[in-house]
């Protein structure tokens, strides 16, 4: 196994790429198909098999389409705080299992018919958008990363933050008094190791694209004074 990867990607470098699940011919024939002097496939059974050196050094996640594999991929990278593209492949896609892998986050999907040129194809993209990606990408991982450690009262406090409002407006808003808001404000600094509000704000722009982040069982929404938390199903 190659040693695990830093940021960037060098311009001689062998492409990682590990495949998970699919049953063994499928495996076989896909190892056998992506073998070459800048690909090198390896494969395993399932989501399970990933080790902490796997999911550090993979540059490119290649997963047999089949029940939530793509969520379970992303579950095992948010957990070392990690990002990696998918690629999604099985024989006979249809149109909804292509639709509904992308919206779980395959990057691309290959419907596989034994074809050589479409597998190498597809990784080389891939890859290539890690390369592009990667910094922006580790960068929202880490700070979700640390998004995860404040409490609801502190995620609270910095999307009140990101919205423009006072440690006075804070207050009325949450019912305590500005010396707590400060407290809330320093302890979820330190956790974010935000060395300004601005950086805080900063770190929370780059912990998503869609404007909310995940907490728990719920998503933390744009500020409402009734409902300042709204379930995913709400959305």
């Amino acid at each position: 196994m190659p040693p695990a990867q830093e940021e960037g990607c060098p311009t001689a470098h062998r492409i990682f790429v590990i495949l998970v699940g699919g049953g063994a011919f499928q495996r076989a024939s896909i190892c056998h198909a992506g073998q070459s002097d800048l690909m090198h496939i390896e494969p395993i059974n399932g989501v399970g098999e990933l080790s902490l050196r796997d999911l550090t050094s993979v540059d490119v996640l290649l997963a047999w389409n089949e029940h939530d594999i793509i969520e379970e991929l992303k579950s095992q990278l948010a957990i070392v705080a990690r990002w990696c593209p998918i690629v999604a492949i099985s024989e006979g896609a249809s149109v909804p299992q292509v639709v509904r892998a992308m919206k779980a986050g395959a990057i691309d999907y290959i419907d596989w018919q034994g074809d050589f040129g479409s597998l190498r194809a597809a990784v080389a993209v891939a890859h290539a958008a890690k390369c592009k990606l990667l910094p922006q990408k580790q960068r929202q991982m880490d700070v979700r990363h640390r998004l995860q450690q404040l409490t609801r009262r502190e995620l609270e406090v910095l999307t009140a933050i990101t919205q423009g409002k006072s440690n006075k407006q804070i207050a009325n808003l949450l019912r305590i008094s500005p010396r707590t808001v400060d407290i809330h404000r320093g302890s979820m600094m330190r956790k974010l190791q935000a060395n300004s509000v601005a950086d805080a704000v900063r770190m929370a722009l780059d912990a998503t694209a869609t404007g909310h982040w995940v907490f728990g069982d719920t998503w933390l929404s744009p500020w409402s004074l009734d409902h300042p938390f709204r379930d995913k199903d709400d959305q």
